[in-house]
């Protein structure tokens, strides 16, 4: 049996091997704390339109000022390996991206394709298994891609969870299992509001983060993955799952009452 596995499940993983588990073996989901709120995927939409704006006029965004610094980038032995996957690296290869700066990335359909989360980018491995993920945007310099991600807080407390380095890492796995020239660096943009101009118009500011990223930990929290689901019985729950806890507790008083 072939599964497909997203970053966002690598860190259902990581967070409750359990959980995992009846996930992607048998369908049980966690239950949901409730409707997700609707402010945070409308605003990653419109930033999303202003990257692309930007874009198509060849200039980066002011929030993305500061890498005119000409940061260097880290190279990533794990992309430098040759792959059967090689569709996405010719058509990127049609537009120079040899730029000594940064640049967002030029090619708005790929990236279109790439964001879709019912598309996005995959890899297939050598047992038919699929990881895919939706990108936001990517960064180009000195011919290496670099991922960007958008995150929207409600304050300006900036903290960088271990999940969105597991996160980038796999993003970063994936392309350069696609043949693509990764650096093993990425960058978070936060996006936080501030306050009310005088018109009563929401003021934001943005926050840019630099960070490393492992592709090798990202293929071995992969495989680790896989190899839970290869198992006939469910690993045991994690000590810190909320979501185990509740049906221990649950079960326990049912068995209680009879």
């Amino acid at each position: 049996m072939a599964f497909k596995l997203s970053p966002s499940a690598i860190n259902l993983y990581l967070d409750c091997p359990h959980c995992f588990w009846l996930r992607y073996k048998k369908g049980i989901k966690r239950p949901t704390d409730g409707m997700f709120p609707s402010l945070p995927g409308s605003l990653d939409m419109l930033i999303k339109l202003r990257f692309d704006y930007c874009r198509e006029r060849g200039k980066l965004p002011e929030e993305l000022s500061e890498l005119r610094k000409n940061k260097e980038g880290k190279r990533s032995n794990e992309s430098e390996e040759k792959h059967s996957e090689e569709a996405h690296s010719e058509t990127i290869a049609r537009t120079d991206m040899s730029t000594s700066e940064f640049k967002l990335f030029p090619h708005k359909e790929t990236l279109e394709a790439w964001r879709d989360y019912k598309r996005g980018i995959s890899w297939t491995d050598e047992e038919g298994n699929v990881l895919y993920g939706a990108i936001d945007d990517l960064l180009v310099k000195d011919s290496q891609l670099f991922i960007l991600d958008y995150k929207t807080k409600g304050d300006d407390n900036i903290r960088i969870y271990e999940s969105y380095k597991t996160q980038l890492s796999l993003y970063a796995l994936i392309l350069s299992k696609n043949g693509l020239n990764v650096a093993n660096t990425g960058f978070l943009l936060f996006y936080y509001p501030t306050t009310l101009d005088k018109e009563g118009n929401v003021k934001f500011k943005a926050s840019l983060q630099e960070v490393d990223l492992d592709i090798k930990k990202a293929e071995r929290l992969y495989r680790e993955a896989l190899d839970v689901l290869k198992r006939d019985t469910p690993p045991k729950p994690s000590p810190y799952c909320r979501f185990c806890s509740w049906r221990k507790q649950t079960i326990e008083f049912v068995l209680d009452e009879k």
